[in-house]
């Protein structure tokens, strides 16, 4: 997970999960619960790590564990933080929305998760964005990144690069937006996320054509449309 490389750790927990099983090891059953639900957490597979983190909170229970258990307790606390801040966004309760991820950001320190309080800080800067608070927009997603980065989590980093592509473009600061954007492009294609490639591809043909290097934005448009055939403009969209 350190790493970056999900698929692999995934693998190994599972196996590491069975081993516990079969040894009878209550112990590393639990931790092996608790970690893969912090895995499924970043991979946005809320239900799983949900099932996880329950099945982790039953398991310390029983093996008389209440520092594993207080961690489950809270990491399922702070999923159903999660889940009702998002309603709030978009139910455009915004100052509830704001409360509501600060207690869940809250809830990730105490737990020592950066995983848990990477997404909840792009959920938080999604509510500024809402309520136009650019300022703050702009300082939860350049903490995003540097965490994004620590963690080696390309998903993340590919999110805040583009949300703050997105600041830069909207406060018409053409060649930092076009940095993030391109930083954003390169990784999408790397890893092949499709979607985030096409918003990048759209927005760095809006910014080139706003500079007038309009053959360079054809470029960039028609890659675009070889790869999607869609020309929308996007600039990000609020996704768990």
């Amino acid at each position: 997970m350190e790493r970056g490389e999900f698929p692999g750790a995934e693998q190994l927990l599972e196996a590491s999960l069975e081993l516990a099983r079969s040894m009878g090891d209550a112990g590393k059953d639990v931790k092996c619960r608790l970690l893969l639900g912090r895995l499924c957490w970043a991979l946005g597979r809320m239900e799983d790590s949900e099932r996880y983190y329950s099945e982790a909170l039953s398991g310390a229970k029983n093996a008389g564990l209440p520092k594993e258990a207080e961690e489950s307790r809270r990491a399922l606390d702070l999923g159903k933080l999660y889940s009702r801040g998002q309603t709030e966004l978009f139910a455009g309760q915004h100052e509830r929305s704001a409360a509501t991820f600060q207690a869940a950001l809250s809830l990730a320190e105490k737990i020592g998760s950066p995983e848990h309080e990477l997404k909840c800080l792009r959920q938080l800067s999604l509510v500024y964005w809402a309520r136009s608070d650019l300022e703050n927009f702009l300082a939860t997603n350049e903490k995003s990144l540097r965490l994004a980065r620590d963690l080696n989590d390309r998903r993340e980093e590919i999110k805040a690069s583009i949300s703050l592509g997105s600041y830069y473009l909207k406060s018409s600061d053409y060649s930092r937006a076009l940095d993030f954007y391109s930083d954003a492009l390169g990784i999408s294609k790397a890893h092949g996320n499709k979607q985030e490639e096409s918003v990048c591809l759209q927005n760095i043909g809006l910014i080139l054509s706003h500079l007038g290097l309009y053959e360079r934005a054809s470029d960039y448009l028609w890659r675009l449309t070889i790869s999607t055939g869609s020309r929308e403009i996007w600039y990000f969209s609020p996704r768990t």
